[in-house]
């Protein structure tokens, strides 16, 4: 956890909740980029850390997916999308590609 860039929950909460655990993982950890939290709502919250410092919330729709996208699969997303500049707020959702 020391070193890590993202950190992920696998305890989902109600979302006010996941909200406020996601930020406290961010915050105990200044390394790390992103947070990601599962929340009861069957849906992830991710806390992510942008190049200036400032802290953004990113709560990714599902795409119309059937199962829910697991919390360390939207954590990984979120830490590419905002490691090569995106904005956080720009990622809007997330679809599973089947496996071929």
């Amino acid at each position: 956890m020391e070193h890590a860039d993202v950190l992920v929950s696998r305890v989902a909460l109600p979302p006010e909740s996941a909200h406020r655990r996601a930020r406290e993982l961010l915050a105990g950890h200044p390394g790390c980029l992103a947070a990601a939290v599962p929340d009861t709502a069957m849906r992830c919250v991710v806390v992510v850390r942008d190049r200036t410092g400032a802290v953004s919330f990113v709560r990714p729709d599902q795409g119309g997916a059937d199962a829910p996208v697991p919390p360390h699969a939207v954590g990984a997303v979120v830490h590419a999308w905002a490691g090569s500049g995106g904005s956080p707020r720009a990622l809007r959702s997330l679809v599973p590609m089947p496996r071929r």
